[in-house]
């Protein structure tokens, strides 16, 4: 089980993935909570498609889950199109844990890693803002034919796309394991090991991995 998403009034959703055995035929989940009494409102399986439901987010009856995905897969009336091993995604769910929308990102094919996986969704005003590390190239939706570009160095970053499912933006920065949004800017935090570049500045670390808020 990944960080939990509180619900307004007081539901509890969260994501996971659970293995027959040990990181074996291993399947992403979410699951919505009673904040109340803990039973079970609904739980939503994804198969063995999906790695895991590393972020998940509850906001205005609509529910966020994000994780990585290989091959073609199907999520109620969505069928989401892998281009490069496994791409990272983003699935919208509607109050009856039905599938809306999907964001997914893809890769450079010849960039030598070939998965991806988007860790951290969060929903502010109009807009999601969803983080996507390792080798992170375009962003596509199942909602839209515009696309957005990570162009930089880093292969990772954080990608902004509005909530009827067009991609605005996507900024190539290192992107770590934690990020706040706001309506004016969105937060990053990451772990970085040797030089590491913010617009025109470039920091060095201290001899071992430092820790910057961006």
């Amino acid at each position: 089980m990944y960080r939990p998403s509180f619900y307004d009034v007081g539901d509890v959703f969260v994501g996971g993935e659970w293995c027959a055995s040990e990181w074996l035929n291993c399947s992403a989940y979410v699951q919505l909570l009673d904040g109340d009494t803990g039973a079970t409102i609904w739980v939503k399986d994804f198969g063995p498609q999906m790695t895991r439901a590393a972020g998940t987010v509850a906001k205005n009856d609509m529910y966020y889950v994000s994780g990585g995905f290989s091959g073609d897969m199907s999520v109620d009336n969505l069928t989401l199109t892998e281009q490069t091993a496994m791409d990272a995604v983003t699935i919208v769910l509607d109050s009856d844990a039905v599938a809306q929308r999907a964001v997914m990102i893809a890769g450079q094919a010849d960039a030598g890693v070939q998965w991806r996986e988007s860790n951290y969704v969060e929903v502010a005003d109009d807009a999601l803002s969803v983080l996507c590390y390792t080798n992170c190239r375009e962003v596509r939706t199942t909602a839209s034919t515009q696309t957005a570009m990570f162009e930089g160095s880093h292969g990772e970053g954080v990608a902004k796309i509005s909530l009827a499912g067009v991609p605005l933006w996507a900024a190539d920065v290192p992107t770590g394991w934690s990020m706040v949004v706001t309506s004016d800017a969105v937060y990053l935090s990451t772990p970085w090991a040797g030089p590491i570049t913010f617009g025109d500045t470039t920091f060095t670390d201290w001899g071992m991995g430092d820790t910057y808020v961006a």
